[in-house]
């Protein structure tokens, strides 16, 4: 974006070239269909009906999404299927789950443990329905996910209940569990997906969907032949951690941020961006990217962004200062692209010469 562009919007807000974002859904869509994988993209980074669409239109079975409230979203925005890829707890969200699996053509659910999956069945049957369940298991990404020790009986209370048809494996991987290394970190989550395939169509008897990878991992695990889907969702907009983890090339960001400086010191600017508006999720100085700056300035490489209060960003430089002024807009790359949107009421998409806003439809659903 030029400084004539950066005039058109009022900061701190958040534009996204459209252009770039649409040549990061084919390219990722070409590489999963060369591996002979299908796409079913999270819609966590985009938040957004518009987004998903354009990645249906070139080619993703369907979306993914975390909570059932995203899901409820996606469905009136015209989605029609969708796996939410984390295990739903509580009466509300399964009654929801359940009216929702009348709503749309295909709705996947997620399970870990017998004692999530107990009720899951209960309202399913309370319900008069058949919920698409698959098995979330631990392939060392340390978070939900059922370990090899305790699979067998969940897969054989899945496969007998009632109001549950099993009908796939998935796991989250990414860069977690000490491998670095994107390559890596793939071959080792295949690996243990296949582990986990064989041991559930023991019990089963029939072939199970196996669902994995992620930005990082996703093209990785797809090119193992052990998984049918992969589940990427940075990679629509990408981010500085993306080029930080996996060498994405900054010239592939699709959505950045611009800011204002407000206020100018001896040592640093202050810009009208702050913790309301650059996410500081990812910790910064520690092993193994070191991560130095909650954002990447691409017009001064130099500046770093590291202390934020709710509305105040400060920003310093490694070696000189550039001759900033009050007024002058600053072009941001996030560190981390997904909870950037989410701080977005709406966000700027610019496509070649025109511009228009989208509301982030899925912001804040938390439930």
């Amino acid at each position: 974006m030029t400084e004539p562009t950066h005039n058109l919007f009022d900061t701190p807000c958040l534009v996204v070239d459209e252009q770039l974002a649409r040549r990061n859904i084919r390219e990722m869509q070409q590489a999963a269909r060369a591996a002979g994988c299908t796409l079913r993209p999270h819609i966590k980074t985009h938040k957004m009906p518009y987004f998903a669409k354009l990645q249906l239109e070139a080619g993703a079975v369907g979306i993914t999404s975390c909570k059932i409230s995203e899901a409820e979203v996606m469905a009136a925005g015209g989605l029609r299927d969708i796996f939410i890829a984390y295990p739903l707890v509580g009466a509300e969200k399964l009654r929801r789950a359940c009216v929702l699996s009348g709503q749309v053509d295909r709705l996947i659910l997620a399970v870990d443990s017998i004692a999530q999956a107990e009720p899951m069945a209960k309202a399913a049957e309370d319900h008069g329905c058949v919920l698409e369940v698959r098995i979330e298991v631990d392939c060392g990404g340390g978070r939900t996910g059922i370990e090899m020790e305790h699979f067998a009986p969940l897969v054989a209370f899945v496969e007998n209940a009632p109001g549950l048809k099993l009908t796939g494996l998935y796991t989250f991987r990414g860069l977690n569990g000490g491998l670095a290394d994107p390559a890596q970190a793939g071959a080792r989550e295949a690996e243990l997906l296949a582990q986990y395939r064989a041991e559930a169509e023991k019990i089963c008897g029939r072939r199970l969907e196996v669902s994995g990878g992620s930005s990082p991992t996703g093209l990785y695990v797809a090119q193992s032949g052990q998984a049918d889907e992969i589940r990427p969702g940075t990679y629509i907009f990408s981010d500085y951690m993306m080029h930080k983890e996996c060498g994405a090339p900054l010239d592939h960001v699709a959505a950045r941020l611009l800011v204002t400086v407000v206020s100018v010191h001896q040592d640093y600017v202050v810009v009208d961006g702050g913790c309301k508006t650059f996410p500081t999720d990812a910790v910064l100085d520690q092993a193994p990217y070191y991560f130095e700056t909650y954002a990447y300035f691409p017009q001064y490489p130099q500046l770093r962004i590291r202390k934020l209060t709710e509305e105040h960003g400060m920003v310093t430089a490694v070696d000189s200062m550039p001759d900033l002024h009050v007024g002058d807009i600053l072009e941001a790359i996030p560190l981390h692209i997904c909870p950037t949107v989410n701080l977005q009421n709406q966000v700027y998409v610019v496509d070649g010469g025109c511009v228009r806003t989208e509301i982030v439809a899925g912001r804040g659903k938390l439930q």
